[in-house]
C-alpha cells in the first residue's frame, strides 16, 4: 500500500497518496524507481547522470568533477592501474596495456626499477668489478668477476645469489702467484654447475704467464670440479677466455684469444667437452700480424655460433662478427668501421630464435666514445647500422642479451658531467625504438660501469659491474636486478 502525505490549508485538510517508485515518492526495495527514474537519497528522482555529484545504480562513484587523476573518473568508475590515467599519489605510470618493458609495467611502475642491488668489496682499496652474469631456470642468479684482497692480489670471484638478491655462497678463487686472476665469464650448465672462464696468472720462464682459464664449480657448494689452463704459443703470453656458452649437449664453447710468438694475439674459439677435454679450437686471424680478439660468444639458430670482437685490418681496429657451424666451420664473417674512429670493437653480441644477430660496438675517437647497435640477419647480410647515445656524451656499450620478447637489452657506461661515467642500462623494442633507459650512479666520485646482462623467464634484467663508493680508484662489484 502507498504512502500518504496530509496538506492543511486553512480550516481544509488534503490527503495525497505518493507511491513508490514515482517521481518524487520513495524508492522501491533495492533502490528501483521508475521508467526514467533514478533512486537519488532514497526518492526517485529524474534519470541519473554521472557527475551529478550522487552515486546512481550503475555507478561505483561520483564525485561530481572532470579530474581523471583522483580515485573516480569521470566515468563514474573507480580508478584502478591500467585505465590509462595515472592516479595521483598511487601510481608511476598507467599506459592503459597489459604489457610489461614498455616504459610502464602492468602494475602501474616504471619499467627498469631497480628491485635490489648488492656491492661486494675486496679487502683493499682496490677495483673490484662484476665481469658477467648468468640466470638458471629458477631465476637464480651466478656472477663471475675479480676481488682484490690483501693476501691474493686481484682473485677471480664466482657467487650465487637467490632471485631475490640473497647470497647462498661466494668463493675466491687465487693463482700460485697471488696476483692477476680473473673472471671475465660465467654460465649455467643443465646440472646447475657453473662454467666460468677468465686468465690465471702463473710463473713463467722470463716473466709472469697469463694464461687461459676455465674451471667448473659445484653449483650448489662453489667447490671447484676441475680447471685448466690454456697456452699460446708465445712464451709467458697473456691469454684469455672472455666469454663461455654451454651447448644444448653439454659441451662448453670459450671466445677469446691466445698470445701467438710471431703473430701478436690471434682470435680463438675452442669447444670442450662437460670434463674439460679439447674437441676442437680454431684461431682467427692467424698468419697476419695484429691485435686481434674475441670477446663474445652466443648461440645463433639451428646450433650455429655468434661470436664477435676486433680485427686487426692493417694497424686498424674493427668491429668483427661472424657466424660458425658447430664443429668450428666459419659459415660469414663481417667487420664494420665507423667512419672517422680509430677503434671500433665488438664487445658483445646475441642472436635471436630466427638467426638475427645483434652486435654492440663501442667506436673510440681521440675525442671520445660512442656506441652503434649493429644488425646482420641470418645470412649475415647488414639490415642495420644505428649510432645511439646521446650527443656530446661517451657512451660504451659492453654487453647485449636478448630477452623473452625479442627486446635487446644493452648495458655498459656513459659520461656524466663532472662524475666520471655512470652504469648505463638502455632496453630496445628494435634497434631504433628505445623503450626505456637509466643511468645509475654510485656514492662515490666516478667510474660506475656495467659488464655483463641477463635476463630471466620473467623479463627482469640483471646486471654485474663496478661502481664507485669513494675516490676514483676504490671500486666495489655490483649486481643489481631490475624490473623489466
Amino acid at each position: 500500500m502507498g504512502e500518504t502525505t496530509t496538506t492543511t490549508t486553512g480550516s481544509e485538510s488534503e490527503t495525497v497518496s505518493c507511491p513508490p517508485g514515482e517521481a518524487g515518492c520513495p524508492c522501491l526495495p533495492g533502490r528501483v524507481c521508475g521508467e526514467g527514474l533514478a533512486c537519488k537519497d532514497e526518492v526517485c528522482s529524474d534519470a541519473a547522470s554521472c557527475g551529478d555529484g550522487a552515486i546512481d545504480v550503475g555507478e561505483a562513484c561520483d564525485d561530481g568533477n572532470d579530474d581523471e587523476t583522483d580515485a573516480c573518473l569521470s566515468t563514474c568508475a573507480l580508478a584502478s592501474c591500467g585505465d590509462g590515467y595515472v592516479q595521483a599519489g598511487v601510481e608511476a605510470c598507467d599506459d592503459g596495456n597489459p604489457v610489461d618493458g614498455d616504459g610502464c609495467n602492468i602494475d602501474c611502475q616504471p619499467s627498469g626499477l631497480l628491485s635490489w642491488s648488492v656491492s661486494v668489496p675486496g679487502d683493499a682499496l682496490a677495483s673490484d668489478v662484476g665481469r658477467a652474469v648468468a640466470v638458471d631456470p629458477n631465476g637464480e642468479i651466478a656472477v663471475a668477476g675479480t676481488l682484490t684482497t690483501m693476501a691474493g692480489g686481484a682473485d677471480a670471484f664466482v657467487a650465487r645469489y637467490s632471485a631475490a638478491g640473497a647470497l647462498v655462497w661466494s668463493q675466491i678463487f687465487d693463482g700460485d702467484l697471488h696476483k692477476a686472476d680473473d673472471a671475465h665469464a660465467i654460465a649455467f650448465a643443465a646440472n646447475g654447475d657453473l662454467i666460468v672462464g677468465g686468465a690465471l696468472t702463473e710463473a713463467g720462464m722470463m716473466t709472469n704467464n697469463v694464461r687461459a682459464w676455465l674451471f667448473r664449480v659445484d653449483g650448489a657448494s662453489g667447490v671447484p670440479v676441475w680447471s685448466i689452463a690454456v697456452d699460446g704459443s708465445a712464451v709467458d703470453g697473456g691469454d684469455q677466455i672472455r666469454d663461455v656458452l654451454v651447448d644444448d649437449d653439454g659441451t662448453i664453447v670459450v671466445a677469446g684469444w691466445k698470445n701467438n710468438t710471431t703473430t701478436g694475439n690471434d682470435a680463438w674459439v675452442a669447444r670442450y667437452s662437460a670434463e674439460g677435454a679439447e674437441i676442437w679450437s680454431t684461431l682467427i686471424g692467424g698468419g697476419v700480424a695484429g691485435d686481434d680478439r674475441l670477446f663474445g660468444v652466443a648461440a645463433g639458430a639451428q646450433g650455429e655460433l655468434v661470436l664477435c670482437g676486433q680485427i686487426d685490418v692493417g694497424g686498424q681496429l674493427d668491429a668483427w662478427v661472424a657466424t660458425y657451424s658447430n664443429n668450428g666451420a666459419e659459415k660469414w664473417a663481417r667487420t664494420f668501421n665507423s667512419a672517422g674512429t680509430d677503434k671500433d670493437v665488438a664487445y658483445a653480441c646475441a642472436a635471436n630464435q630466427v638467426g638475427t644477430v645483434f652486435t654492440a660496438v663501442t667506436a673510440t675517437t681521440a675525442t671520445g666514445s660512442d656506441f652503434w647497435l649493429v644488425v646482420h640477419n641470418a645470412l649475415g647480410d647488414p639490415t642495420v647500422s644505428q649510432l645511439h647515445g646521446e650527443p656530446d656524451l661517451d657512451e660504451f656499450a659492453r654487453a647485449v642479451a636478448v630477452d623473452k620478447d625479442g627486446n635487446l637489452v644493452i648495458v655498459g657506461a656513459d659520461s656524466a658531467v663532472g662524475t666520471g661515467t655512470n652504469l648505463m642500462i638502455r632496453k630496445y623494442r628494435s634497434t631504433t625504438d628505445l623503450l626505456w633507459k637509466h643511468s645509475l650512479a654510485g656514492p662515490g666520485t666516478s667510474n660506475d660501469h656495467g659488464y655483463g646482462v641477463a635476463t630471466d623467464g620473467l623479463g627482469n634484467v640483471i646486471v654485474a659491474g663496478t661502481q664507485a663508493v669513494g675516490i676514483a680508484d676504490d671500486l666495489e662489484l655490483w649486481l643489481g636486478k631490475l624490473t623489466p
